[in-house]
């Protein structure tokens, strides 16, 4: 059903999932009714009230279109499978959607913030917050390998670091320069040596930022590399 959609946006060239920027509609809204009401809570402010309830209304609102997108990326990413994490956010989003509604009605009438609703804002914005991060699970989970438990460590490191540009060690900067089976994994001084200056193959400085010893350091480079030859290969081999 939602296929028509998504194959109109490829035709002008957006191949990305539809839901993420309209989030920021609802997230934006109950962050600003949480500040708002804490202002007014604090210091008796009927403007500040005020202007947090306009905001639960237009969070409320944007929930249906939020949700509905969300939906239908799901279904067309991820052919409605089950995910834990996409679980646990249809939850959350029953549970924001219970909390709008009761903030609503909590300040029907009244003016300034109460204690019982800046409690009902204060829980919105930890459901917003956990709906964030369990949709970050989504996207970035799923880049990085699973390897055997000790080389956990080195995992994290690859999550935490380099799945951004190098989701399943590929190369999302430059498709032809992967990280799987690259020269710079060939030893450990070879790839501590490069990620502490990587440059290009001409020596001119690419999109990689250097890695310094304070970001990563020589013993979490070597448990790093142990890592990506462990889930994605080492290096290849000379022909």
């Amino acid at each position: 059903m939602t296929e028509p959609l998504y194959k109109l946006l490829a035709a002008i060239g957006y191949l990305h999932p539809i839901h993420p920027p309209i989030t920021h509609l609802p997230v934006g809204m109950v962050i600003g009714a949480f500040l708002l009401g804490v202002i007014s809570l604090l210091v008796h402010s009927q403007m500040a009230g005020r202007a947090a309830r306009y905001c639960m209304i237009i969070a409320l609102i944007s929930l249906f279109p939020t949700a509905l997108l969300g939906y239908a990326d799901w279904q067309h990413f991820y052919a409605g499978g089950w995910l834990r994490p996409i679980e646990i956010k249809m939850l959350l989003a029953g549970v924001l959607l219970v909390l709008t509604v009761l903030s609503l009605l909590t300040g029907r009438g009244n003016e300034r913030t109460s204690p019982r609703l800046a409690g009902i804002y204060t829980l919105s914005l930890l459901t917003v917050l956990a709906l964030g991060f369990f949709g970050g699970e989504i996207v970035y989970s799923g880049r990085v390998p699973q390897a055997p438990p000790e080389f956990r460590n080195g995992q994290e490191l690859f999550r935490s670091n380099c799945s951004g540009c190098h989701p399943y060690g590929s190369n999302i900067v430059d498709p032809k320069a992967e990280l799987r089976g690259s020269d710079y994994t060939a030893n450990e001084k070879t790839f501590i040596r490069w990620i502490r200056d990587p440059k290009l193959d001409n020596g001119s400085r690419g999109p990689m930022p250097p890695f310094t010893p304070s970001r990563i350091s020589d013993a979490q480079a070597s448990e790093l590399l142990a890592y990506i030859i462990k889930s994605m290969g080492p290096a290849k081999p000379v022909p």
